[in-house]
């Protein structure tokens, strides 16, 4: 039981070290990449659409902070459902200046 309880605790304290490290990567986007995530707090939704070639959200998706959430598209069009993540959303709601907007 004890070495059970040592277990959690020891993944507890790497979850905060994994999401600790996830927010400092959203305090080092680029200024474009910024703006995508103001976007999704002015929408107020955690869901948009964007073009599959879109550079930009592409690197949102390698450093985990967007995902693809369908493999639909929109038809005869290149966008697709990126959906932010829920770690990157619930800091971005509680820190909007980061992003350039005001608190609301």
């Amino acid at each position: 039981l004890a070495g059970n309880g040592a277990s959690m605790v020891a993944k507890a304290c790497q979850q905060r070290r994994w999401l600790k490290q996830k927010r400092r990567s959203l305090q080092e986007l680029s200024q474009a990449e910024r703006q995508i995530i103001a976007r999704y707090l002015l929408e107020d939704t955690t869901t948009l659409y964007f073009d599959l070639c879109d550079g930009v959200v592409g690197g949102l998706e390698a450093k985990s902070i967007v995902f693809r959430s369908s493999n639909m598209g929109i038809p005869n069009t290149t966008e697709f459902a990126f959906t932010l993540q829920p770690w990157a959303w619930t800091y971005a709601k509680t820190h909007p200046a980061l992003f350039g907007l005001s608190a609301r």
